[in-house]
């Protein structure tokens, strides 16, 4: 049985971290964190709001 690439990436927040900056790790702009805000409605319910140890889950571009 073969599994199916994932369509994304998984990262853990660290302290201080912001969907601003995990934006602009993967995808090299901040300006695209809604992403990750709309791939993951039940870990961030408040874009302004993320905690160090949930995973966000990261589309692939």
């Amino acid at each position: 049985m073969t599994r199916e690439p994932q369509n994304y990436l998984e990262h853990v927040v660290k302290s201080g971290e912001t969907l601003w900056a995990i934006s602009t790790q993967h995808y090299g702009s901040g300006n695209l964190y809604h992403r990750l805000a709309a791939a993951n409605p039940h870990t961030i319910p408040d874009p302004n709001v993320i905690r160090p140890g949930d995973i966000v889950r990261v589309p692939r571009a």
